[in-house]
């Protein structure tokens, strides 16, 4: 058995070339087809003037409509054309705002990036900034060519083009005749934490009180407001210390894929996870319904159906001492040995002593 030391020894075998023969029979690097037909030179020269003759017809010979670009007529303080500004802003998403550094040219804004001087952004604290999917396509909603540039007024199933002048007009004398009263007045907005939307809200309601406010989003997070509305009489928004937790027990919730902060969680989660080079590392156990971010990293987990969730949540909480919760659930081999491996590790965390106080 022999030894080639390169490529170009082995291509010129006779090995390789009657592979080749046999491969590719009648093989004619001058030829296109088998010898017969043009040659790849000629080819390529009546592609070339093919191409050349599209263009001169469907680009050159077309009059494109004049267009007149209007300068400034004052040109604004302590801006440079063709200079990139940012600009600090919040983008809210599912009630929780989302700080973000705004890139601008000529006021056009074209790129989002995540505000490193804000902890629910900062990947590395004032040096490097996140943000995530939604918020950067966020950006094409401002260039997309469907989006309304127009007032529609509508009555039935009609819907006819109009102006603000005219909405200016009808709404001076129609909400002027609804003041004090607002029956059948109904406002449909998203979901907000604003400070500057709740108190025009206030100012709203108080100006028609019997007008409706509904809000709605395509992904809400209203089964947990009220599970914290019955358990504490008023609806709040959990805040989670990852970066305190030793142990993580999740039930059907993407925290580091799809809840509103995230982009915070997960750089919580990663910082305490960079404790395992101090043999100090976090613990992740999740059941959920579809497989997840967070079910990615998890060290213990487990896919269960959705009406199985609030079986498992029972006997979780019967397994960790939580009075007045039942331990008569019926659970899979699978579900009992998630919950037992959870429960053990949430018990044996309380009983270490650490620095470290657990997440809620």
């Amino acid at each position: 058995m022999g030894y080639w030391r390169g490529l170009e020894q082995l291509a010129e075998t006779p090995e390789v070339a009657e592979l080749l023969a046999q491969e590719f029979p009648g093989y004619d690097p001058s030829s296109m087809v088998n010898g017969s037909g043009p040659s790849r030179r000629r080819f390529l020269k009546l592609m070339g003037a093919s191409l050349a003759m599209a263009g001169l017809t469907l680009t050159g010979c077309r009059r494109w409509p004049k267009e007149h670009l209007a300068p400034y007529s004052t040109n604004p303080a302590g801006r440079m054309p063709g200079v990139p500004e940012q600009y600090a802003t919040a983008w809210e998403f599912g009630g929780v705002a989302q700080p973000l550094l705004v890139t601008s040219f000529d006021g056009r804004p074209i790129k989002i990036e995540g505000n490193p001087s804000h902890p629910y952004s900062w990947t590395v604290k004032g040096k490097q900034g996140s943000d995530d999917a939604f918020a950067q396509a966020s950006i094409l909603e401002m260039y997309d060519p469907d989006r309304s540039r127009n007032v529609v007024e509508r009555s039935g199933e009609k819907a006819t083009a109009s102006d603000w002048d005219k909405f200016t007009a009808f709404a001076a004398t129609h909400f002027k005749q609804m003041r004090g009263a607002g029956g059948g007045f109904a406002v449909l907005s998203e979901a907000s934490a604003s400070p500057s939307v709740m108190d025009m809200k206030r100012r709203f309601m108080a100006a028609y009180p019997q007008a409706s406010w509904y809000e709605y989003e395509p992904l809400s997070r209203d089964a947990e407001l009220e599970g914290s509305r019955q358990a504490f009489g008023k609806p709040l928004r959990t805040i989670l210390h990852l970066d305190k937790a030793n142990v993580v027990v999740s039930l059907d919730a993407d925290l580091l894929g799809t809840h509103p902060a995230h982009v915070r969680y997960a750089a919580d989660w990663a910082q305490r996870r960079r404790g395992a080079d101090k043999g100090d590392m976090n613990r992740v156990h999740i059941a959920e319904t579809r497989f997840s971010i967070t079910g990615s990293v998890a060290d213990n987990r487990l896919a269960v159906d959705p009406i199985r969730i609030h079986v498992l949540a029972r006997a979780l909480a019967h397994a960790v001492g939580v009075a007045g919760v039942g331990g008569d659930e019926k659970l899979s081999e699978l579900e009992k040995a998630f919950v037992e491996r959870a429960a053990a590790d949430q018990n044996r965390d309380h009983r270490r002593p650490s620095s470290h106080p657990q997440a809620p």
